[in-house]
């Protein structure tokens, strides 16, 4: 009887065992899944950032182009704009505005599409 104990215990354990490398591999194939969902959430991110930059840099006005490209992709804060641009904090802050309102007129198209692409 102790013997079909012990043998009753290993086939436990086995199971027990198997059971782990089950839950493992299922594991590992979300994860896969939720990596591969990420890198294509980034593509996605990097390519409409690429579309933006380049409609960001047709604009007219070269000091709205750096003043965008600082806050939307650069992702500076207006004193590190001020800065670089050689204005004072309150230009930069002044000259936001006005360039998203240049940046929306030149890409209102662009714009509507991206937004239909969100949702």
């Amino acid at each position: 009887m102790y013997l079909a104990a012990e043998q009753d215990e290993e086939v436990a354990q086995g199971y027990l065992l198997l059971a782990e490398k089950c839950k493992l591999k299922k594991y590992m194939e979300l994860l896969e899944k939720a990596r591969d969902k990420a890198d294509q959430s980034a593509a996605v991110y990097n390519q409409r950032k690429q579309i933006v930059i380049e409609q960001i840099k047709e604009l007219k006005y070269s000091v709205f182009v750096h003043v965008l490209m600082g806050i939307y992709v650069d992702f500076k804060m207006l004193k590190e704009i001020a800065y670089d641009e050689h204005i004072s904090y309150q230009e930069v802050r002044g000259m936001h505005e006005p360039a998203l309102k240049c940046f929306e007129e030149f890409h209102s198209d662009a714009l509507d599409e991206w937004e239909r692409g969100r949702h």
